[in-house]
Formats: C-alpha cells, sequence, structure tokens
C-alpha cells in the first residue's frame, strides 16, 4: 500500500507540467532565428520538441491514472499486492 502513496505526489507534478506545457510562452513569438530571422515559435525543431514533450506528458498522466485505477482495486479488495505488481506501480 506503501507504493499508492506516492501516486498524488507524482500527479501533482505531471499535472503542474501539462499546465505549464499548455500555456504559450511571450519569449517563444518574441525570439527570432539568429541566421534566418523567422519566429523560434514556427520552427520545425521547437515544434517537434513541443509535440515530444507533450507526448510523454500524456503518457506519464496514462501511466499514472492506470497505477491510480490498480491501487484503487487493492484498496476495495483488501488483498495484499505482490512483488511483481509493487515493482509494477514503481
Amino acid at each position: 500500500m506503501l507504493v499508492c502513496l506516492s501516486i498524488p505526489l507524482a500527479a501533482a507534478v505531471v499535472g503542474m507540467r501539462r499546465w505549464r506545457n499548455r500555456a504559450p510562452r511571450r519569449e517563444d513569438f518574441g525570439r527570432r532565428e539568429v541566421y534566418t530571422g523567422a519566429s523560434k515559435a514556427e520552427s520545425a525543431g521547437a515544434q517537434m520538441r513541443a509535440a515530444e514533450s507533450s507526448t510523454e506528458l500524456h503518457l506519464a498522466h496514462l501511466l499514472l491514472q492506470e497505477a491510480a485505477d490498480q491501487c484503487d482495486v487493492v484498496a476495495d479488495t483488501g488483498e495484499r499486492l505482490t512483488i511483481e505488481a509493487k515493482a509494477e506501480l514503481k
């Protein structure tokens, strides 16, 4: 059951990061590439990094949701987790 106590903290961290990822940053729109003069927000590299970050955060959210669901089942049934299940939740 101690494994399940870390899930709310991890969920809070992922939630804060997801909120920060959604909020556009002013400095991204005003900065320009040194060589081309194009906006950094419109560059393919910046968009790729933003997409990768968004994908990783979505995956973290799904993993936390699955772990929380497993902890709910343990709390409802009162059964102890096996060593393998504890390792998987960590």
